[in-house]
């Protein structure tokens, strides 16, 4: 699934030209939504729990490459440009309540994600009658750039 699926979802136009933060929003929200849904319907095991994770419990922030999803059976890569990805961050903080790591301030969550910088984020969800439901949501780094070598 890509993006781009999500901005056709919403209505939305091609690239990031002219689209106001609402756009990209709404783009986001649509995206993370149909995520979700695909997951779910892919991964969820039936007459399992009816609150289920996709994530394990925290793990430590060593720097290395499998930060926070050691032992979560589900993972999903998105990749995107650094103003959409700051967009996405926004919405996942603001609107989603999405804790944050420890010692981490919101200028840096908000600032533009650099080039190659990466962003982690470990999502419950629980299923309902009509599809998945997101049930929780947590950040474990934003824009981490260290796994790049020059």
């Amino acid at each position: 699934m890509k993006l781009s699926d999500g901005r056709k979802a919403a209505g939305g136009h091609g690239g990031g030209d002219g689209q106001t933060d609402a756009n990209v929003k709404e783009r986001v929200k649509d995206f993370l939504e149909k995520l979700l849904q695909q997951i779910g319907s892919e991964h969820w095991s039936e007459g399992g729990e009816d609150e289920a994770s996709f994530s394990a419990a925290p793990s430590p922030v060593e720097g290395k490459a499998d930060d926070g999803v050691r032992g979560v059976p589900v993972h999903a890569l998105v990749v995107t440009h650094g103003a959409y990805m700051c967009a996405a961050v926004r919405f996942l903080v603001e609107e989603l309540r999405c804790s944050l790591p420890p010692g981490c301030d919101e200028a840096h969550v908000f600032a533009l994600s650099p080039n190659a910088g990466m962003c982690r984020f470990v999502l419950t969800a629980r299923k309902e009658e009509r599809g998945f439901k997101l049930s929780g949501i947590r950040c474990v780094f934003v824009h981490r750039r260290d796994r790049v070598t020059t």
